[in-house]
């Protein structure tokens, strides 16, 4: 394939960010840059004249977007999450293999310094704890996701940063708790391969100041954080393009994230939620 001719959906940041990349970027066409809500058939169209897709709109029809592109023979580009349920993840994957596509899921987290600084030291040592604190503002996006009770799915970014870091996650517990005004704070407590001690907290209200702290222990007893945010040398939605690229041209090894990755932290995120709906009196309707 001489180049990818593109179509990105979505004019939002990511999308934006998306249609700036391709654009400069060297053996990528942007061909259509349309808006999220744009007709299916306006969609559908556009499609069959692009060799890629980029899924940048809200959660909710990031599946069913995929499953379109795949349908149509493009390879497909997904910010996160990829979809609702492990069940679907499964799925769009076995899609993707059956027509020979490449479906990639974009989780830029993870390509930060901070966390690479972070997972190397662990994995020097090993680790025993790790904790990841979050907090964030109660978008209109993030209280619908909330109300249908997708709580895990809106932490996937940070459970594939905690998978990454302390490797294959098994839930133990999870706790929701009602805040003023609508919002939620989610505390999931996980355990690692080796019973290493994992816990994600999650508060998202109307007034909370976005931000993150994440802290562990290795096996030496050294306490482990992660280093303040700093810039790439290469944009990240340009590093992530970038494999995206490489991957449908045959590396193989490209990929930062394994399908069967995704697929079991899809299954972790959904039995996060149904966990926390689970719980009397808990459950934000």
């Amino acid at each position: 394939m001489s180049g990818l001719r593109w179509l990105v959906i979505g004019k939002g940041r990511a999308g934006t960010i998306r249609a700036r990349d391709i654009t400069a970027e060297p053996g990528h066409a942007l061909v259509h840059h349309l808006p999220g809500r744009s007709l299916m058939s306006d969609l559908h169209r556009a499609m069959t004249e692009v060799d890629a897709v980029a899924v940048c709109v809200e959660n909710d029809r990031h599946g069913p977007l995929a499953t379109a592109a795949l349908s149509r023979d493009c390879h497909v580009l997904v910010e996160f999450p990829l979809c609702h349920t492990g069940a679907e993840a499964r799925a769009l994957f076995h899609q993707a293999r059956a027509c020979g596509r490449v479906l990639h899921l974009e989780l830029i987290g993870l390509l930060t310094p901070a966390h690479a600084a972070m997972r190397a030291q662990l994995r020097t040592v090993g680790i025993t704890s790790l904790n990841a604190s979050f907090s964030g503002r109660l978008y209109r996006w993030i209280e619908q996701e909330a109300t249908a009770k997708r709580w895990g799915q809106l932490a996937v970014g940070r459970l594939h940063a905690l998978w990454d870091l302390a490797g294959p996650l098994h839930l133990d517990s999870v706790r929701l708790a009602a805040q003023t005004g609508g919002g939620y704070e989610l505390c999931a407590t996980l355990r690692g391969p080796n019973a290493e001690s994992v816990r994600l907290t999650e508060l998202r209200s109307a007034d909370a100041t976005r931000g993150a702290t994440w802290t562990g222990a290795d096996l030496a007893g050294n306490q482990v954080q992660r280093p303040a945010p700093s810039r790439p040398e290469v944009p990240l939605f340009l590093q992530d393009l970038r494999v995206f690229a490489r991957r449908v041209q045959g590396d193989a090894i490209a990929a930062y994230v394994a399908d069967d990755t995704i697929i079991a932290v899809a299954e972790l995120a959904e039995a996060i939620s149904i966990a926390a709906a689970s719980e009397s009196g808990h459950a934000l309707a």
